[in-house]
């Protein structure tokens, strides 16, 4: 999860208003984008440069390369309610996509795709192209993180649900 919104209040801060909604986190510790907690790009030693600082202020209007805390911030806010589950899974490796089931290759062929009609030519693949061997490709060194972790978040995910959802009363 993200918790670096300038325009809104950041999740952490009312993560334990939520009442009796159950909250399941998932975070990577090597992801360069929303690790669990730490510097952006921590995992490549990107996260204190110049560039990740850019990126931050002109996509997000912040130089808070942290995400105020992370996905660990967001835990911790919500641990306060009593009422609810929350749930914090940390993996130990797998770039941001990876937790979601897409490839390297798969985003390599989307930045493809964007480059195309983006009048850029082929910087906007070269950005991308590097974006991916700084980012996923670190935190993927076996190649399959995406097929991995993608089935363990599906698995911890649809275990979590069966925990928590109540079902309907038969009767």
């Amino acid at each position: 999860p993200w918790n670096g919104s300038t325009f809104k209040n950041v999740p952490s801060s009312v993560a334990g208003n939520l009442g009796d909604t159950d909250l399941l986190i998932l975070c990577s510790r090597n992801d360069q984008i929303c690790p669990c907690s730490g510097e952006i790009g921590l995992a490549t030693g990107i996260g204190s440069s110049w560039m990740s600082y850019s990126f931050l202020q002109t996509i997000f209007y912040t130089s808070d390369n942290t995400w105020q805390g992370g996905a660990q911030a967001i835990f911790d806010g919500a641990k306060g309610n009593k009422e609810a589950n929350t749930t914090l899974v940390e993996f130990k490796s797998g770039g941001h996509f990876a937790l979601a089931g897409i490839s390297d290759d798969a985003i390599r062929k989307l930045g493809a795709q964007m480059s195309s009609g983006s009048g850029l030519g082929g910087f906007n693949q070269f950005f991308i192209n590097a974006a991916v061997s700084s980012g996923e490709e670190v935190s993927n060194q076996s190649g399959d993180a995406a097929a991995k972790l993608g089935d363990q978040v599906l698995q911890y995910t649809l275990d979590f649900l069966k925990d928590t959802v109540q079902q309907p009363e038969e009767g």
